[in-house]
């Protein structure tokens, strides 16, 4: 029975349950499929596409973990119920991911600008990108 004197306790369980499941909430997620698993990337790529950050700059980070988990947790999840032009089609959004957030830097490597990102720079993914890009279709 709930009475007056244990309604502020009940809230306080409220509110102490409440923040443990935000708290446990991803701000993104693989989705219930593969389908979803694309849009989300198609999302991603739409939120970089006007970006012009520094290849080495730390406003980049959001979107790399973000990238970086429907890249190596989300695909894994969802690639044996791909068909294979999903497959082509994360493997295009992936690829087109690196060329907006490293495309400058790559033709600054070329060069030798200032802000050319050294081979120790250049992330674990792209490497694992070129797996993906490998697999037969």
């Amino acid at each position: 029975m709930v009475t007056g004197s244990n309604v502020p306790n009940l809230l306080r369980i409220a509110l102490f349950v409440l923040l443990l499941w935000n708290y446990g909430c991803d701000s993104y997620s693989c989705g219930s499929g593969p389908q979803e698993l694309i849009v989300n990337m198609e999302e991603l790529i739409l939120d970089i596409e006007t970006k012009d950050y520094s290849p080495k700059s730390s406003r980049w980070e959001k979107y790399d973990d973000r990238f970086r988990y429907y890249y190596e947790d989300c695909f894994d999840l969802w690639e044996s119920e791909m068909r294979r032009k999903d497959k082509r089609k994360f493997g295009m959004l992936a690829s087109r991911y690196i060329a907006i957030r490293y495309g400058r830097s790559f033709f600054k490597n070329l060069f030798r600008g200032d802000d050319a990102l050294e081979e120790d720079e250049v992330p674990d993914y792209i490497q694992r990108m070129k797996s993906i890009l490998e697999m037969e279709f």
